[in-house]
């Protein structure tokens, strides 16, 4: 289910920033917007929509700053 998923990614999530893993967080960060997007179809609160949408924008620009960092070609397409 999505939200077990959700749960695996988000302790995954905290152990890459203890151990400083950019390139684990930014996978992980992109797995959970995935999740996210899936979560908004079953939705029809629009300030829940808008609200996951923005939520779902931070993930992929603090991807992105990873992946650029990291000069991840891979990542940044």
């Amino acid at each position: 289910s999505y939200l077990k998923s959700k749960t695996y990614y988000e302790n995954s999530l905290q152990i890459y920033n203890e151990i400083d893993d950019k390139e684990g967080i930014a996978r992980i960060l992109n797995n959970l917007s995935f999740i996210l997007d899936t979560q908004i179809e079953k939705e029809s609160n629009q300030d829940s929509i808008r609200a996951k949408y923005e939520n779902i924008k931070k993930q992929h620009e603090t991807c992105l700053l990873i992946w650029k960092t990291l000069g991840n070609k891979q990542g940044i397409a």
